[in-house]
């Protein structure tokens, strides 16, 4: 049929050389699809013998940038019912005895001339322990972040509440389990480009200021409105 392609037996189909499908109609093929393998135990199934690639071509346009590629999972159609959209999930190998798997995230940092490629770097890592490394790849902690500082102090993480109005701010909580509070360090804008800084342990049920630097400079402590550049209040 003009470009169209179906394949649709109970059996088995081969092809010991390369296919190519091309045009702009639909190609249907009823059951799993196995490349290097002739029993495909997925809708397509990858040869297990050997490391496999599944990428996207290179634009061989002159000039122009390369295409974006993206992975979707399944949506859900509206009409009268509350229905959750399909997740998605990135898995690396089944590991035996004490081996294990991780994954790796890969970007091309920008470069300085257009002649010579930019070829991707590793930027993410997840290892089996769930570490996550952002610029490691051997991160030591459920979250580790490095930085390589040419000069100065390179920012490594960012908090940002997307409203400069004053009385505002963001924080980093931490919690014995999914209720107990055990600390906090919070923010709190004074205005668009002044903020002051708030140490709170917490006190069983909330968290409780303990320490405050002022946008001042002012330290208290016990008090949060220190009148001087240093205030203890018992």
């Amino acid at each position: 049929v003009a470009n169209r392609l179906t394949i649709s037996t109970a059996g088995l189909v081969t092809i010991l050389q390369n296919l190519v499908v091309s045009g702009t109609g639909n190609t249907t093929i009823a059951g799993n699809v196995g490349i290097g393998t002739t029993g495909p135990g997925s809708i397509l199934a990858l040869g297990g013998t050997a490391a496999r690639t599944f990428g996207m071509d290179r634009n061989s346009t002159a000039a122009t940038a390369g295409q974006g590629f993206t992975i979707s999972s399944g949506g859900a159609i509206a009409g009268t019912a509350d229905l959750a959209g399909g997740d998605l999930t990135l898995k690396s190998g089944t590991s035996t005895g004490t081996g294990s798997s991780a994954l790796h995230f890969y970007t091309a940092t920008a470069g300085v001339t257009g002649t010579a490629d930019n070829a991707p770097t590793e930027k993410v890592t997840i290892l089996a322990t769930g570490n996550v490394g952002i610029g490691t790849t051997g991160p030591a902690a459920k979250l580790h972040i490095e930085t390589v500082p040419t000069a100065g102090v390179a920012e490594a993480l960012r908090l940002r509440n997307n409203n400069a109005a004053a009385g505002v701010g963001a924080s980093i909580d931490f919690y014995a389990d999914s209720t107990n509070k055990n600390a906090r360090i919070r923010s709190y804008a004074v205005d668009a480009n002044q903020g002051d800084i708030y140490l709170e342990p917490a006190n069983g049920t909330d968290f409780a200021t303990a320490m405050v630097i002022k946008a001042s400079g002012n330290v208290g402590i016990g008090t949060s409105s220190p009148l001087a550049k240093f205030a203890i209040k018992g």
